[in-house]
């Protein structure tokens, strides 16, 4: 029997890539909002990734995304329905961004800005795969929401 599913944990390397820079990609991450809910709840993106934050319900909504860090910027995004988005990007890694909406007390979602593309989200019984992270031992780091972050390391041996 399978264990009860959880929500979703981001993961991503946080050490052990020898100071290799990455650029960000031209793709766009989206955060949508879809049924009073935020789609996905938690989105991964690279510094200067472009996101594209939408409305898909056909009522206007607000997105109030407020950063820590000095240098990513604090947004109140009003976004009328079914309408092009808003793109903005974040120029600094930073872990949690909380995503809310003024006026509905539950939709929460969070932004995880990390300086490389080795990121992912669990399933829901906790399983996960980081594609394309060449062989090496690596520090893996976990964070969800309301807990702190975990990291372990690892080792990716090659095929």
């Amino acid at each position: 029997m399978l264990p009860r599913a959880q929500p979703p944990v981001f993961l991503w390397i946080s050490a052990g890539l020898h100071n290799r820079t990455f650029t960000a990609p031209h793709q766009q991450a989206v955060l949508t909002q879809v049924q009073c809910r935020f789609h996905p709840q938690i989105l991964g993106a690279l510094p200067n990734q472009p996101i594209d934050f939408t409305n898909s319900d056909p009522f206007p909504i607000h997105f109030r995304i407020t950063p820590r860090i000095t240098g990513n910027p604090t947004l109140n995004l009003a976004l009328q329905p079914r309408k092009p988005g808003q793109v903005h990007s974040f120029s600094h890694p930073e872990l949690m961004i909380p995503v809310t909406s003024p006026g509905h007390p539950s939709m929460h979602a969070w932004i995880n800005i990390v300086p490389n593309p080795f990121f992912t989200l669990s399933g829901s019984h906790g399983r996960f795969r980081l594609r394309n992270l060449p062989p090496g031992t690596y520090s893996l780091s976990a964070i969800r929401p309301g807990f702190p972050t975990q990291t372990r390391s690892v080792t990716v041996k090659p095929n």
